[in-house]
């Protein structure tokens, strides 16, 4: 038994909370050191950067670090729909709402079907 799971599980979920702050960015940079070999806390960090409007950022993340470590993430895909989405980038949302669609992951379909229902956010 891993004795830090309980502490990673929490600190996720504390970054998840603060989403959107400096405080969930520090988490999320810290968990890109214990876990360089995982994309979650990539689309961590890019989902709070789409929450602080630095949508660019999201999708540059997304495509460099979580894509490039886990080609197959839904969750990913999705969060990347969703970023390009708030830039007004329909089709290369849609595309990537698509891609979310085809992994193997329910939960990151079923976000890219409710991303892909958005209306244009002025």
């Amino acid at each position: 038994m891993n004795p830090h799971i309980p502490y990673e599980r929490l600190l996720l979920k504390i970054a998840f909370a603060f989403a959107g702050s400096a405080l969930s960015d520090s988490i999320f940079q810290v968990f890109t050191k214990l876990k360089p070999k995982n994309e979650s806390p990539y689309i961590g960090a890019a989902y709070s950067k789409i929450l602080q409007g630095k949508h660019e950022e999201a999708v540059k993340l997304l495509q460099e670090k979580a894509l490039t470590l886990n080609p197959k993430s839904g969750s990913a895909y999705a969060y990347m729909g969703l970023a390009l989405r708030l830039q007004d980038k329909v089709a290369e949302s849609d595309t990537a709402l698509a891609s979310a669609k085809k992994c193997d992951d329910p939960l990151a379909a079923r976000l890219a079907d409710s991303i892909g229902q958005m209306k244009k956010i002025a």
